[in-house]
């Protein structure tokens, strides 16, 4: 997809080489090879991250072959800077991205609380570049000016 956000490693015993999207992967994934619907959720969790920040690359700033130890220290993806994402949107996505695969909600569990905040929200808003990046959001003070690739990187993992 996007020339950075992957690497090689090898794999099996011919030693053959494979890239793999680093920058959507569960730890335990780029780890371990292991592949799991906790795993599969944590890729959906960057992923509604990119929908809130029309289509942000994730982790900028970190290289991909760095990016492991840095999600082991608890460095997590920021809140998107738009009035789109709820506080208990972003609730959601930090669910998501607990590093005991065990404590992530699995798909039905993560439909019924998207169905739940649709039911309650009524108005409807149009995810565009301009409402990604005005600023316009409750959860943190605007920024002066839109964020930099370093402003939408990470943040340190807080509880829930």
């Amino acid at each position: 997809m996007y020339g950075t956000n992957h690497f090689r490693r090898e794999r099996g015993e011919g030693g053959s080489e494979e890239k793999v999207p680093i920058r959507w992967m569960a730890p335990e994934s780029i780890e371990e090879d292991i592949y799991t619907e906790a795993t599969d959720v944590w890729s959906f969790r960057v992923t509604v991250w990119e929908i809130f920040t029309c289509g942000r690359i994730p982790y900028t700033g970190i290289p991909a072959m760095g990016l492991l130890k840095e999600l082991q220290r608890g460095q997590r993806l920021k809140i998107p800077y738009n009035e789109a994402c709820l506080d208990e949107v972003y609730e959601i996505m930090m669910s998501c991205w607990s590093l005991d695969s065990n404590a992530h909600p699995l798909f039905k569990d993560l439909v019924g609380r998207f169905s739940d905040l649709l039911e309650r929200e009524s108005d409807y808003l149009e995810l565009s570049q301009s409402l990604c990046w005005k600023g316009a959001v409750s959860h943190t003070p605007p920024p002066s000016s839109p964020p930099t690739e370093q402003d939408t990187t990470i943040t340190e993992e807080e509880p829930i």
